[in-house]
């Protein structure tokens, strides 16, 4: 029995150190490190309401932009007011987007609902692509 213990002490610390290093979502709305390339539910544009809450990846064609100092929104599926989804650019993402181009982007992350719309946030590189 005490070796068990010794055992289980041992090794807590790796078993903590890999829950933390896991690519699983922060619920604190943060977007995660997941890459585009991850194990993610591809979806179509038009059901981006329908998996609000949930992470997915998404490949579309930016239909209009606008850039502010320290964002950019990117809407696909439509031009602003009617699109289907809009995918916002912060922190180093920010950095991908070559304003006034209107580029096909891959995405992964959150779906959540900003003023009645569905909306991804990505804030690390990782979680997208973008090819003019």
């Amino acid at each position: 029995m005490k070796k068990l213990i010794i055992l289980a002490l041992a090794l807590s610390p790796l078993l903590a150190m890999a829950s933390i290093t896991h690519n699983a979502p922060v619920e604190a709305g943060l977007i995660y490190n997941r890459g585009v390339q991850a194990d993610t539910t591809k979806i179509d544009l038009k059901d981006a309401e329908k998996n609000v809450g949930n992470v997915v990846a998404i490949e579309a064609k930016v239909a209009s932009a606008r850039v502010f100092s320290s964002t950019a929104l990117l809407n696909v599926g439509g031009e602003y007011p009617n699109q289907l989804l809009t995918v916002v650019l912060k922190g180093e993402a920010i950095k991908l987007y070559k304003e006034g181009t209107k580029p096909t982007i891959k995405a992964t992350g959150k779906i959540a609902l900003r003023n009645g719309k569905p909306e991804m946030v990505i804030t690390d590189p990782k979680d997208i692509k973008i090819t003019e």
